[in-house]
């Protein structure tokens, strides 16, 4: 199956789901899983942006330097928080 259709897939769950409504770290979790395990070498961002007086968090997942679950321009809008490398192994 294509990276582009498990993001859909995932995308459709996430929306439709009566009792939950997934945010972007689950839901970016999920399709991080999901690419992994069908042997795409997905990488999960976490990235901060000053709000409000405050920061707020967001996450995405990136294939081959391209955002595949979010807007293009998503990596200007966030700063990037650098995963240590056994949050990056980790596997659900």
């Amino acid at each position: 199956m294509s990276a582009d259709k498990i993001s859909a897939l995932v995308d459709i769950v996430a929306r439709r789901h009566p009792a939950y409504k997934a945010t972007c770290l689950p839901q970016s979790l999920v399709l991080w899983h999901f690419l992994r395990q069908a042997g795409y070498p997905a990488d999960l961002r976490i990235g901060v942006n000053k709000q409000d007086g405050g920061l707020i968090g967001h996450a995405w997942v990136e294939l081959d330097g391209q955002v595949i679950n979010d807007i293009p321009d998503v990596r200007d809008r966030y700063a990037q928080v650098d995963l240590p490398s056994s949050v990056i192994a980790f596997e659900l």
